[in-house]
């Protein structure tokens, strides 16, 4: 069961990796439009843009899970598009 419990420490440590870029992002644009804007982003509003986005981003990728097989490409959206319409499309 030690691999299990290793792998599940590596995720959680990939999760924690991730939001912690997320919040330095969020941090750094928050920090360039309080400059242009000349105001200030309190450290609650802050925390509270970085949940919102990693909910959102949670989001998208349960979206995403939910096409089984790849997306179909609409028509001028698939690279080297054939001119077939939506649902006529190649699955990648």
């Amino acid at each position: 069961m030690g691999g299990v419990e290793a792998e599940e420490q590596q995720r959680l440590s990939c999760q924690q990796r991730l939001k912690a870029a997320v919040h330095y992002t969020v941090h750094c644009l928050c920090e360039d439009v309080a400059s242009d804007k000349e105001m200030h982003f309190s450290g609650q509003t802050v925390a509270a843009i970085l949940e919102m986005t990693v909910q959102q981003c949670k989001n998208f990728a349960e979206d995403l899970e939910m096409f089984p097989g790849g997306v179909i490409y609409c028509r001028g959206r698939r690279p080297g598009g054939d001119g077939r319409g939506c649902g006529e499309g190649r699955r990648t």
